[in-house]
């Protein structure tokens, strides 16, 4: 039997156990005790440590996993490292210190430290890595940094100072920001960091919650601020608890598409609607998300683009997370042209009309009048805010190879928006 520790800062939450490739997950008796966060309702924190028992493989592994990176990134990175892509427990051994949301896991007899722990990195170290890594992890002199992020697309996470220098975490050391660099691996993606970037800071103007995103030059990269971190009075790095939708609805990575098994677009909406403590605006903001997105092209928006979030500011109590992975994909003529959420039915979005806009209100229980009006208001507003961030977005993002994909954007979404308009 194998374990690794789970623990929120210095605070032990549990223990992931391997059991001849089994996995399992019991919580810590203090944990218990303290009345912590449960890691996900699948996984809920026993009433007492005489209740405590062990979860079994599939729902433990439906949380874990999808703190992994996934598809051909995660190939890249077993191959590197000889671990099979389906060996959980042995890639959260070599990458848990640094996941998504609250949690590290550490090796048992490893503790949380003192003080966090960073490698300075400078810009040139990391373009020369990204230049070669095609997802393969970046091993330092110093020790190996343990970063895992879930998600099908090369990235790194660092923490950038106030004076602006960027560090790698080591062991459980928190970072603040995601880099995502131009996939230049992949020539049939050109200017993918530039289309995220645009596509993002497009969604803000519009009035969509994400985070933070500006594009580095030096790096050909978008730069994102983690929503999951927060600063403490004192100056120290605080990391908030999330789950993705998948791991909240104890589904693996595998099945976050509606194509694949996975939910769809209704049943996401009556979870957080649900689970969410701002349901009534939580609501709105999913159907004004899945318009954005069909009006951007992007058809990668599935379940695992969708979490809750545990703000301790807010008494821990769950809610939508802001939107993130918002990337033009229909550009790319050899990605999918569907839609990864039906509408009525309707996953091909030159097809997508009115009647279909009434089926998906018939689907969410809610009324054509409310959705009609949320799809309008995101629509009218990215009409308004697409000139306004075009040329900007021009001067900031340099190069014509990145102009060339932002222009076919601007027109693809113009065109989308009056194309709803008169659908809707």
């Amino acid at each position: 039997m194998n374990r690794l520790d789970v623990y929120r800062d210095a605070q032990i939450v549990g223990s992931l156990i391997d059991t001849d490739g089994e996995l399992g997950f019991l919580y810590a008796p203090t944990w218990i005790a303290a009345r912590g966060a449960a890691l996900s309702p699948d996984l809920p924190l026993p009433a007492s440590a005489d209740e405590n028992r062990a979860f079994g493989d599939q729902t433990v592994r439906a949380f874990f996993e999808n703190l992994l990176p996934e598809g051909t990134i995660r190939e890249f990175i077993s191959q590197a490292l000889k671990i099979s892509p389906d060996n959980v427990f042995a890639l959260l051994e070599r990458f848990g210190g640094d996941t998504a949301g609250a949690y590290s896991l550490l090796p048992v007899g490893e503790l949380p430290g003192d003080e966090p722990r960073y490698v300075p990195i400078s810009h040139e170290q990391l373009a020369q890595w990204f230049a070669k890594s095609r997802g393969v992890p970046l091993m330092l002199e110093e020790g190996p940094a343990r970063m895992s992020l879930s998600g099908a697309q090369d990235k790194i996470t660092v923490y950038i100072g106030q004076d602006g220098a960027m560090a790698l975490p080591l062991a459980d050391a928190p970072s603040s920001h995601i880099i995502k660099p131009a996939i230049g691996y992949r020539p049939d993606l050109p200017a993918s960091a530039a289309n995220e970037v645009y596509v993002m800071r497009l969604a803000a103007a519009s009035g969509l919650m994400v985070p933070q995103v500006r594009f580095d030059k030096n790096l050909n990269a978008a730069l994102i601020t983690r929503y999951d971190r927060a600063q403490s009075p004192d100056g120290r790095l605080l990391r908030l608890h999330q789950v993705d939708l998948c791991q909240a609805m104890g589904l693996s990575s595998s099945r976050k598409y509606e194509a694949e098994g996975g939910p769809t677009f209704a049943q996401c909406l009556r979870f957080v609607t649900q689970n969410s403590s701002t349901a009534l605006a939580d609501g709105r903001r999913m159907i004004g998300w899945i318009a954005f997105n069909l009006i951007v092209g992007n058809m990668d928006s599935h379940a695992k683009n969708l979490s809750m979030l545990y703000d301790p500011a807010d008494d821990n109590r769950p809610r939508l997370a802001p939107f993130y992975d918002l990337v033009a994909t229909s550009i790319y003529p050899q990605l999918s042209a569907r839609f990864a959420f039906k509408i009525g039915g309707e996953n091909r979005p030159e097809w997508i009309m009115a009647r279909h806009w009434e089926d998906f209100a018939k689907d969410t229980g809610l009324s054509i009048r409310y959705v009609r009006d949320i799809v309008l208001s995101v629509t009218k507003a990215v009409q308004e805010a697409l000139p306004a961030i075009h040329d900007p977005m021009l001067a900031e993002i340099p190069g014509e190879a990145n102009a060339k994909v932002l222009r076919k954007i601007h027109g693809n979404v113009a065109k989308q928006c009056r194309t709803l308009l008169t659908r809707i």
